[in-house]
């Protein structure tokens, strides 16, 4: 009997990918890829799903001509700005409305109400008194944002231990020291995974209004490939809007890792 399947001992490979919780997900994807890119060798992938070692180059070659860039700026701005006043609002008020009883009532119902409304149904209605631009675009982009940071910042407030505000407020500190000093600190962690739900939901959301109307961007761009039949275009869209949707998660992941060090991110849709 080796010491692998000695009872009580663990193997050795699961101990290493219990201390690198990374390589397990990465070997699934890896395992995905390595199918799809053999099914395409061997003919058996139909013509408008390439393989990815083709999309890689697709995205290469696009990005060396310069196809991509202008499409990834203008649909990266609109993306950005639409998450950044969402977000914004939606985590002042989910904490106001945490702390104050009277104002969460006020603006529960509202909210209620308006948060099972798919936003993008909203962009006609919208478009009609602005106009089918950029405007509208973000607009619709922010309000699809707001919701989840603003239940996740309500929920994390409400979930405070009262005593620590008690403490404060007999320690003689102002409403808005307690409030940044430990309401925002304490809130912060479920705030942040309604952080990466709303950014996540930009790019979704960037890409539906983009389409909507024939705007245009990199959404846009996919639309049109495919109608004309311009698989690589397409596909190189599909892989850059995922890439940039990761990195900005990995990016804002680790910003919470470093502002709520010491305490868990995990939440709900409040």
């Amino acid at each position: 009997m080796t010491a692998a399947t000695r009872p009580g001992v663990t193997p050795s490979w699961l101990r290493t990918v219990d201390d690198h919780p990374w390589m397990l997900p990465a070997g699934l994807v890896l395992a995905v890829v390595a199918v799809w890119e053999l099914s395409g060798l061997v003919g058996a992938l139909p013509e408008y799903i390439l393989r990815p070692t083709a999309i890689v180059g697709d995205v290469v070659g696009l990005l060396i001509d310069g196809t991509l860039h202008p499409l990834v700026l203008e649909s990266l701005r609109r993306a950005l700005i639409g998450f950044a006043i969402g977000a914004a609002a939606g985590f002042v008020l989910g904490l106001v409305t945490g702390v104050s009883p009277w104002f969460g009532d006020v603006l529960d119902g509202p909210v209620a109400v308006s948060y099972p409304i798919p936003k993008i149904a909203l962009f006609p209605a919208i478009a009609v008194i602005l106009g089918f631009d950029d405007r509208t675009r973000i607009l619709v982009i922010a309000l699809a944002c707001f919701y989840p940071v603003y239940l996740n910042a309500q929920s994390g407030t409400r979930g405070i231990n009262r005593d620590l505000i008690w403490l404060g407020r007999n320690n003689e500190a102002s409403w808005l020291r307690g409030f940044t000093t430990i309401v925002v600190p304490a809130a912060l962690p479920k705030a942040l995974v309604g952080l990466r739900l709303s950014l996540a939901l930009s790019f979704v959301m960037m890409f539906a209004t983009e389409v909507i109307g024939f705007g245009t961007g990199l959404g846009s761009a996919i639309f049109r490939s495919r109608l004309e039949g311009d698989y690589s275009l397409m596909w190189a869209g599909v892989v850059v809007i995922g890439s940039i949707g990761f990195l900005a998660d990995q990016v804002l992941l680790a910003a919470g890792r470093r502002l709520t060090r010491g305490q868990s991110m995990e939440g709900h849709l409040g």
